[in-house]
């Protein structure tokens, strides 16, 4: 093993990067070296590594200054299981750290999360202050559409007993049953926090769903044929791109973005998959009507009585509005029709995506869209809309070949995205307690001592929100969720972390002095 000194390292930026071969620990005589250090490993990364925090050999009294030994951390070069963000945690202080084949727009961030020192970096406010710590091993999901089964699955596989409740007949009964799914997200060569998670959400679904290939070799549930999208920063991907992240994840032209590693999915097959582990437990045409909580238990009401539990995970999608707790969520819901066909129409070996999309034909389909109705509720399938699926299509690959004798067919799904187009993931908070404690936020006080932490539902969450792009989001949230659930560092940083949070719109509302 490898140990690498670097108390010292002075205040240059411009010195080359920390060269780690093999496994290294890393020995630092302070916070400040420590983020000298990271600033160094990051700067220009190009490999895949993993941060693993070594255990403090002794308790460290409040008044000391940690010694190299409590803060010397494992570099180690090998697939990470997660791409994103990772958090290295001493004490009270979390160092938030995003690693990966490092797209260079992403600067190398160091995000601080300290509880209890400001001045040393980001702090949470109290209004988004983490849920107090669930020891509970059996949980309760609600939906078993995409979302509800990559939670599922996410959590049994941590050692949860999972029971999940849906009133549909069959999983995948609503938006996420379509033939195809496309993993894919729109991705921007901008530093925003939009980008941002669609890259991380991203990453996390196709490195869960490449394991998921080495687990079950002999099932097709996923085509990595690509996935290439017209854009009007072509020039912009390619220079921010050259030369910094591998070509076997993105590759950037004039024209466009491709993603190799991107593709098709086939829902229903792996949804099957993610629901056949042994502690999941699934019951299906069984609908939840109605959720109470009395001190910290949580009573789910059902056609044959009420069932009690201490977790909960909402993953219903816009339904998560049938119940009166979840009234303060900004949810809007949205009707769009996919056409698809049984025979190849088009001549095209991955996913075009520029105004409308086209899968390449795969397991018996091929699949474009898809169009958008809001204000409306009816699933109703329209002609009128495949061709105007078809109408898209042509106009945005004008050289796409296509047999126009292929019957079209159709089907309508309800999607439910919030207001800032980020799914909704988190404990869902107490209106009484906000509404009370957080008044002076009317006034502009976004943060103050006589802030409380917040309060939450007990063992109630939400994993909604994601619109059309629950396949390639569900695996960061189901991540999140088990974060925030356990108390451990999330996968996403302090920005992020608060706008996905529930009560980022309980928040907004007190600020303009609305009523909640």
């Amino acid at each position: 093993m490898n140990v690498l000194r670097v108390a010292e390292l002075g205040g240059h930026r411009e010195v080359q990067p920390l060269q780690i071969k093999g496994d290294t620990h890393l020995a630092v005589s302070s916070i400040e070296a420590l983020a000298m250090a990271m600033d160094r490993l990051l700067h220009d990364a190009q490999e895949y590594f993993i941060l693993c925090w070594t255990p403090c050999p002794r308790r460290i009294a409040a008044d000391e200054r940690p010694d190299s030994a409590s803060w010397s951390f494992l570099v180690r070069h090998q697939p990470p299981l997660i791409q994103g963000w990772y958090s290295l945690r001493h004490r009270n202080v979390a160092i938030l750290i995003c690693y990966s084949e490092r797209p260079p727009f992403f600067s190398s961030r160091l995000q601080w999360l300290d509880t209890n020192s400001p001045a040393k970096g980001k702090r949470l406010p109290s209004y988004f202050s983490a849920a107090p710590r669930s020891d509970a091993t059996v949980l309760d999901v609600v939906g078993a559409g995409i979302v509800g089964c990559v939670t599922a699955n996410y959590f049994a596989r941590r050692g949860f007993r999972v029971r999940m409740w849906d009133a549909a007949d069959r999983i995948m009964s609503g938006a996420s049953g379509n033939p195809h799914a496309v993993l894919f997200s729109q991705l921007s060569p901008f530093d925003q926090i939009q980008p941002r998670f669609y890259l991380s959400s991203l990453y996390a679904a196709i490195q869960s769903l490449e394991e998921m290939q080495r687990e079950y070799p002999e099932i097709g549930f996923f085509s990595q044929c690509g996935v290439f999208t017209r854009s009007s920063h072509g020039e912009m991907w390619e220079r921010v791109l050259h030369d910094r992240v591998s070509t076997n994840f993105m590759q950037a032209t004039q024209r466009g973005l491709l993603l190799p590693k991107a593709g098709v999915l086939d829902p229903m097959t792996l949804g099957r998959l993610l629901t056949s582990h042994p502690a999941i437990e699934l019951s299906l045409n069984t609908p939840i009507s109605n959720i109470r909580v009395s001190n910290t238990r949580t009573y789910l009401q059902t056609k044959r009585g009420e069932i009690s539990t201490m977790l909960v995970v909402l993953c219903n999608a816009y339904a998560v509005k049938d119940f009166s707790l979840c009234n303060g969520l900004a949810l809007k819901k949205s009707v769009g029709q996919l056409s698809y066909t049984l025979k190849k129409r088009y001549e095209n070996d991955r996913v075009l995506s520029a105004e409308a999309y086209v899968t390449p034909y795969w397991n018996g389909f091929q699949c474009l869209g898809a169009t958008y109705r809001q204000k409306e509720s009816s699933l109703d399938v329209l002609e009128s809309e495949n061709q105007e699926n078809i109408q898209r299509v042509a106009q945005a690959f004008p050289l796409l070949e296509g047999a126009a004798d292929a019957q079209m067919y159709g089907r309508v799904g309800i999607r439910a995205q919030s207001n800032n187009f980020l799914p909704i993931i988190g404990p869902i908070p107490d209106v009484q307690f906000y509404r009370t404690h957080y008044q002076r936020l009317r006034h502009g006080m976004l943060s103050s001592p006589q802030y409380p932490d917040a309060r939450y539902v007990p063992g109630l969450f939400v994993n909604t929100g994601h619109g059309s792009k629950g396949f390639s989001q569900a695996w960061i949230a189901a991540q999140l969720l088990y974060a925030q659930i356990r108390n451990l560092p999330p996968p996403v940083d302090w920005q992020l972390y608060q706008s996905l949070h529930p009560a980022r719109f309980t928040v907004k509302r007190l600020r303009k002095g609305e009523a909640i």
